[in-house]
């Protein structure tokens, strides 16, 4: 394993840590009020569904910017034509 992938994990382990404390330190009722439906939902659960979606939206943002970039990257286009620098 490589240093580098030891500072991922680390990284990595330390925000999972912090973010189960997180979890447990906030374990009470709260009353949520959504498009007239009032709901009484464990902050453990809010704060895990929030914190859920916002990697997933993360990890999906991530994949369509490769995606674009590998989609139009100079290596993947199908014309020939070169481009010259005017000033040179």
């Amino acid at each position: 394993m490589t240093k580098i992938h030891k500072i991922k994990w680390a990284t990595l382990s330390v925000i999972a840590i912090l973010f189960l404390i997180l979890l447990f330190q906030n374990s009470g009722v709260i009353s949520l009020r959504f498009m007239g439906w009032d709901f009484e939902v464990p902050r453990l659960i809010l704060i895990s569904s929030v914190g859920l979606g916002g990697f997933v939206a993360g990890v999906l943002s991530v994949l369509l910017v490769q995606r674009n970039q590998h989609q139009y990257s100079p290596a993947s286009s199908d014309s020939s034509e070169t481009v010259t620098d005017p000033e040179s």
